[in-house]
This record gives structure tokens, C-alpha cells and sequence, in this order.
């Protein structure tokens, strides 16, 4: 759940999360690099600029043990909330890739169609994970 909530985020930072700049690891030096970048990166660094959702639903993923089920219900709910406060839910429009615009490293008015297919995209997941995922 943590990779999903790392590529939610990925997708609304301008040029992507750090670590996915330098291409793919090809030796091992390089992939402990990556993988303590990963582990030390700042959910507060990461998600700078984006509503508190990202965030949290960030931070409630690292807390997670590996066997607890995650509130669903509750994420599902949470990004509902913001798509619809963004006024995305219902409206049937996902444009991916979103039009070209320049970032300024904080999420502005005018990237509110990226951040509205991704809101989107967190609310399915949710969605998804919820009726498939659960313990037998």
C-alpha cells in the first residue's frame, strides 16, 4: 500500500519523486542507495504543496504491520471527500497525461486537472482494494 500511496504522490510532484530521476539501479551500491533514499525520505518533504490527505494517507501506510488490514472504508472515504471538494467525483472526466503546464514546485489552481484524475485514482484504489483484499 505504501508503493501505491509513494505513486500517487509521484504523480502530482513535479519531475517525480527524487529517487526516480537517476533511472533504474544497476549495481548494488546503487540500489541501497535507493532503497535508504526511499526509507528516509520525509512524508512532510514528499508531499509539500499537496492537500494533508496525501500525507496522512502516506504516514498511515508506513505505520501499517504487515499482516493489519488497512481501513479501506476510511481512505475510501477520505479521498471521496477531496475529489468532491475539488469537484471531481461524478463528473466522468479522467484525462491522463494531464495538459502540459509549469510547475512551480507547489501545486497550484492550475494543475487542479492532475490533481483531480489522482484524487480519483486514490478513491478507486481504495475502492478496488476494498472489495478484493480482504483476509480469507
Amino acid at each position: 500500500m505504501e508503493s501505491a500511496a509513494l505513486m500517487l504522490i509521484h504523480l502530482l510532484t513535479p519531475r517525480g519523486l527524487s529517487w526516480t530521476r537517476k533511472g533504474v539501479p544497476k549495481t548494488d551500491a546503487e540500489h541501497e542507495r535507493l532503497k535508504r533514499e526511499k526509507r528516509t525520505a520525509r512524508p512532510e518533504i514528499l508531499c509539500e504543496g499537496m492537500p494533508p490527505e496525501f500525507e496522512e494517507f502516506l504516514r498511515y501506510c508506513r505505520r501499517l504491520a504487515f499482516q493489519e488490514q488497512p481501513d479501506y472504508s476510511m481512505w475510501r472515504e477520505q479521498f471521496r471527500m477531496l475529489a468532491i471538494q475539488e469537484g471531481s467525483l461524478g463528473s466522468g472526466e479522467f484525462i491522463w497525461p494531464p495538459p502540459k503546464v509549469s510547475w512551480s514546485g507547489r501545486m497550484r489552481a492550475d494543475h487542479k486537472l492532475t490533481f483531480v484524475a489522482v484524487t480519483s485514482t486514490c478513491y478507486d484504489y481504495c475502492e478496488a482494494f476494498q472489495t478484493t483484499c480482504r483476509p480469507k
